[in-house]
């Protein structure tokens, strides 16, 4: 009898005791390499009289499956048809136009209503494009009045800075005499110090 432990999630019992307390088996490592000398079935071998029974039993038994799922759809495609002729038959043609009518209506509201908010959308995106915002965020806007825009833009413009630098406007354009020489520059600091 052995005095190691046994692990209580796994029952594997421990190998040893080292510094930290007992070693335990790792779950999942490989095992020893097979003995050379013990027979191992060849996977390739074919099936014994057991074996054969067996596979040919599934087989039967998912043939026989297959057939039953077939049977019972066609049956809940006639029962189906049978209850929206039903339901059809029951109701007066009056009564079938009218809903006919209705959904026809419905959907025709939707797009109305879809095709007013794209409208919407797009005179925002117009407008904040208008008043200087880029397209990115004028895409954000989301007031219904001008008012309301016009609020979110101001938050907004400040927030864009200039959009790179400044030109110079004295790039370009020769001095035409104004600057002088360095004793004109003197000179005028001179006159300014006086």
């Amino acid at each position: 009898m052995s005095t190691l432990p046994v692990h209580p999630a796994t029952g594997l019992q421990a190998l040893d005791f080292g510094k930290r307390g007992p070693i335990w088996p790792v779950v999942g490592a490989s095992e020893d390499p097979p003995n050379p000398e013990d027979p191992t079935p060849d996977p390739d071998e074919p099936l014994g009289e057991g074996g054969k029974k067996a596979l040919a039993a599934e087989r039967d038994a998912r043939s026989t499956a297959e057939t039953l799922a077939k049977d019972l759809q066609k049956q809940l495609d006639a029962a189906n048809q049978k209850l929206a002729a039903a339901n059809s038959a029951d109701q007066p043609e009056w009564q079938q136009k009218l809903e006919d009518l209705q959904g026809k209506l419905d959907a025709e509201i939707e797009a109305r209503t879809t095709a007013e908010k794209d409208k919407a959308a797009a005179q925002r995106v117009s407008y904040g494009i208008d008043k200087g915002l880029p397209k990115a965020l004028a895409t954000k806007l989301v007031g219904t009045t001008d008012e309301e825009l016009d609020a979110e833009i101001e938050e907004l413009l400040p927030l864009l800075g200039s959009p790179g630098p400044q030109p110079n406007p004295q790039q370009g354009n020769p001095s035409k005499g104004r600057g002088g020489s360095l004793a004109s520059g003197r000179e005028r600091y001179a006159e300014s110090k006086k």
